[in-house]
């Protein structure tokens, strides 16, 4: 499946969903959960990502598999330590202000990724750990 195709099923997805989180909250959620030390399954993120949603159409579950080859494609970035931002999240050159308002790109890719840190076990964490998590 293409990236473009990804895309377009992921954000069609989005729609249906509770939370409907953008495209860019996504990709930092996804980042966030490769960075984790521990491995978080579908069936626990899914509902945090989406709320609740009820697959009832192929078309539904077509945007469901986008959502995961999406996922795996973002996992296997951080497996590989391809880590790039996407290109929609750096900022203006001209006013970088404009870039970090509310519902831009930037900020929510990093909404996204701070939102998958709740799945870290604080009791398994240092103090260190710990203290550079609520910095976070």
């Amino acid at each position: 499946m293409s990236p473009a195709k990804i895309r377009s099923d992921v954000i069609k997805l989005t729609v249906l969903s509770d939370k409907k989180p953008d495209y860019y909250f996504i990709q930092g959620y996804f980042l966030g959960l490769g960075l984790l030390p521990d491995i978080i399954m579908p069936s626990q993120w899914q509902s945090d990502l989406l709320g609740d949603i009820n697959f009832t159409t192929d078309t539904e579950l077509k945007y469901l598999e986008s959502l995961m080859e999406n996922y795996n494609n973002s996992m296997h970035k951080v497996m590989t330590e391809d880590l790039k931002m996407p290109t929609k999240c750096s900022l203006s050159k001209t006013d970088y202000r404009d870039s970090l308002k509310a519902n831009m790109p930037l900020p929510n890719y990093c909404k996204g990724a701070l939102q998958a840190l709740k799945f870290i076990d604080k009791r398994s964490l240092n103090k260190h750990q710990k203290d550079l998590l609520t910095s976070l």
